[in-house]
């Protein structure tokens, strides 16, 4: 189940962040496991020493830009910008 965190401050937490929200939380000292499902709301989110746990289909994501990247360091550069306003809408949605 998705975890719910807005407005929260947390302390030294292993946290699952699929399909979670986080919209003006404090982490602090946390592991942030992202496994590649439901991308989280993270808009005014705050992190102190705390780290991303990139898993699952999340790294492997990540290995295939990699690629991308390296055979084609232009191409990967546009879609990542294509994809700037939807990424952005996604992680920060707009106050309701």
């Amino acid at each position: 189940m998705p975890v719910n965190l807005n407005g929260q401050t947390r302390y030294d937490e292993t946290i699952e962040t699929d399909g979670g929200s986080f919209i003006g939380a404090q982490l602090i000292r946390c592991r942030l496991i992202y496994r590649g499902g439901d991308i989280p709301l993270i808009g005014n989110l705050t992190l102190t020493e705390s780290n991303w746990d990139f898993r699952d289909a999340a790294v492997k994501t990540l290995v295939m830009l990699s690629a991308i990247g390296r055979v084609n360091p232009r191409w990967a550069s546009e879609l990542l910008i294509g994809a700037d306003k939807r990424l952005q809408d996604i992680l920060d949605p707009p106050p309701n």
